[in-house]
């Protein structure tokens, strides 16, 4: 079975809209949902997914002919249509392989082996980041988390919510919390399993006068997440460019 360490979110990864015609054809002509019954539902399955792939290299062929008889814009559409279909099957996939995860006491190995076995992929995993952020229960329904500080006047932003089980995710998520303290507490929490995830943004590019010099102060900024007039930007329906860390999980008893 496959290291459940590799992989912390369980996200499958769907083709990028500029999918090469090889990563169009790959996709559609590697697609194995019979691997697992619990795909049997997926909106495209394998027949017709094959039939995708034979389709786009009839078109390829007529492309690259001499003289051509097919168009670049022929070829495009036809792998459109894969890249359509693989995305909704993926999306699809994401959900039943979690719940598979999860039914499984939390073994997300379990998740990793069915879509391996699908000839699906998985987005890859962050790389972690040793001895930085901590999750540190404290008390009754209390828990401490301390991030190595990044920068000076640097910012942070923490989202949590619960699991059933370490390894998976929270499928719904609190509200972000801002802070720019690297030791904050959480209250009232309720027993069970958590999981927390951060971001960190840099404070905004200025300079200081220091004698008849200029001092720059920040060399790097994050202008996306403050403005120059020291105002955070907040983006509605809980969507952000804040870059998150992998997730890491506690339990309150």
């Amino acid at each position: 079975m496959s290291d459940p360490k590799k992989v912390t979110e369980v996200v499958v990864k769907k083709l990028s809209r500029n999918a090469t015609y090889q990563e169009a054809l790959d996709a559609a002509l590697g697609q194995n949902l019979s691997s697992s019954t619990l795909f049997a539902g997926l909106t495209t399955d394998d027949a017709t997914m094959h039939g995708y792939g034979h389709a786009l290299e009839v078109v390829h062929t007529k492309f690259k002919a001499h003289p051509p008889t097919a168009t670049s814009q022929d070829e495009q559409t036809a792998i459109d249509v894969i890249i359509d279909a693989q995305g909704d099957n993926a999306g699809v996939m994401q959900g039943i392989v979690r719940k598979a995860a999860r039914d499984a006491g939390g073994n997300v190995g379990v998740a990793i082996d069915l879509v391996k076995n699908a000839n699906y992929k998985l987005k890859s995993a962050k790389s972690p980041v040793e001895n930085t952020f901590k999750a540190k229960v404290i008390g009754s329904g209390e828990v401490e988390i301390t991030t190595k500080a990044v920068a000076v006047g640097a910012g942070y932003v923490r989202q949590f919510g619960s699991t059933s089980a370490k390894g998976i995710p929270p499928e719904q998520c609190q509200e972000m919390l801002f802070s720019n303290e690297v030791d904050i507490v959480i209250t009232f929490l309720r027993p069970g399993i958590y999981g927390i995830h951060e971001a960190s943004f840099l404070p905004i590019s200025r300079k200081s006068n220091s004698g008849t010099q200029n001092t720059q102060v920040e060399a790097k900024a994050t202008p996306s997440a403050i403005t120059k007039a020291h105002k955070r930007i907040f983006v509605a329906g809980g969507q952000s460019n804040y870059n998150f860390g992998e997730w890491i999980y506690f339990t309150v008893t």
